[in-house]
């Protein structure tokens, strides 16, 4: 689901396939999806109601299959951009905000990640990021898991390196 368009890069996702995660010894899945070309880009921003079923049909088939699953924003760069974040963000809550009331009857073997390997945007406005997403969620999922990340692709050292502001939140991973 993280294509510009599902099918464009490998076959559409496919119950068939967690079976054959499963085979290969598997434990958990994420789930990648590309959420800008299914959301409105005037507030309130709202997703394509056919795209967060199909979300929702492919979180199904994983959990389904007993797996702890991952849903993401990924691949969505316009929001990894230091000149138009600040106009962005708002569109990035209100995708969160929806993510999380339309799973928030979920169990806790669905988590959630914020962005996919920022790498562009500023230190600042990862750590202004990483608060919208905690906030929006929590209004919903007050105790679901959130995967936060640091800059350079989620890169290691440099979230070692530098001073990563992390929500005061007991429910995020890195």
């Amino acid at each position: 689901l993280e294509a510009p368009r599902e099918g464009a890069w490998a076959p559409p996702a496919q119950p068939g396939f967690f079976d054959a995660y499963r085979q290969q010894g598997f434990k958990n899945v994420r789930v990648p999806v590309r959420w800008d070309a299914e959301t409105q880009q005037v507030p309130p921003y709202a997703v394509n109601s056919s795209w967060m079923a199909r979300v929702e049909q492919v979180v199904g088939w994983s959990m389904g299959h007993g797996f702890p699953t991952i849903v993401n924003v990924h691949h969505d760069d316009w929001l990894d951009d230091q000149q138009t974040f600040d106009a962005k963000l708002p569109r990035f809550v209100a995708i969160w905000e929806q993510i999380a009331a339309h799973f928030q009857n979920y169990n806790e073997t669905l988590l959630f990640e914020c962005f996919n390997e920022p790498h562009l945007m500023t230190s600042k406005q990862l750590a202004a990021m990483t608060q919208a997403c905690v906030t929006a969620v929590r209004k919903t999922n007050p105790t679901r898991i959130i995967m936060i990340s640091g800059l350079q692709w989620d890169n290691p050292s440099w979230i070692l390196a530098n001073n990563l502001t992390i929500p005061d939140d007991p429910q995020l991973m890195l």
